[in-house]
């Protein structure tokens, strides 16, 4: 049987001499392809089989492993995530997550938001980037507890987030004595009740660097207990 899909292409690697496999998000799964004669210049399948493509694929199912890719039909390709190298490994770093991760509509659209921004060039890049960790943690249930303190619950007091802890905790269970910046802790509740419905309003309103998505990054690290060579690799290029 023949399929359609549509989505993002995350990853492509070559298999046996001339051969590839490829990756592509969707809605509500990912998809993984084999794609014939990729390797070879003349192929006409290479160009709907770009990371960071944004493409209609048409594939054919297969009883036992991946399916066969029979036609790609490119719709928008991000090229410059790779022009920058901090936004190429912070991008490749959400890449190596999301495959990690069970997909969703709302993961695709937050993820392919995110990519619109780092092709127009907008200064909002980190702010769409720190959106899609969020999507990411809420997702696997390792979100930050933000509506009080995580250990006794009460709303006014509260001084910093604990990852240790999972969340804000107030003056009363903050036992380090570690103050976290008033800003900062609003910009966490913020990203935290943000919606895709009102993004704008957390762009409006905060400021998000590199740092706040290698510290969202970091935090999918320690609760997921995984390895990501990609965040390792961010932190060498950021402090180039």
């Amino acid at each position: 049987m023949t399929i359609k899909t549509t989505g993002i292409v995350l990853k492509v690697q070559d298999y046996k001499e001339k051969d590839g496999l490829a990756w592509m998000l969707t809605q509500d799964q990912i998809v993984s392809v084999r794609v014939r004669g990729i390797q070879k210049e003349s192929s006409k399948l290479r160009s709907g089989c770009q990371p960071f493509l944004y493409a209609t694929w048409q594939i054919e199912e297969r009883n036992q492993g991946p399916g066969l890719l029979i036609h790609a039909t490119p719709i928008c390709f991000f090229y410059r995530v790779m022009e920058d190298l901090t936004i190429q490994a912070f991008s490749f770093l959400l890449r190596d997550i999301l495959l990690k991760t069970k997909p969703s509509p709302l993961l695709l659209e937050t993820f392919l938001e995110y990519l619109k921004a780092v092709q127009d060039q907008r200064n909002s890049v980190f702010a769409y980037g720190c959106f899609v960790l969020k999507e990411i943690l809420c997702a696997e249930g390792i979100q930050p507890f933000v509506d009080g303190c995580t250990l006794c619950h009460r709303k006014d007091a509260l001084e910093t987030l604990s990852i240790k802890e999972g969340g804000f905790l107030c003056h009363y269970c903050n036992q380090n004595g570690i103050k976290m910046n008033k800003s900062d802790m609003r910009k966490v509740y913020l990203l935290f009740k943000a919606s895709s419905k009102n993004i704008d309003v957390l762009i409006e309103n905060c400021h998000f660097e590199i740092k706040d998505c290698i510290f969202w990054a970091d935090w999918y690290e320690r609760f997921e207990q995984t390895h990501l060579a990609g965040l390792k690799f961010l932190k060498t290029v950021v402090d180039l």
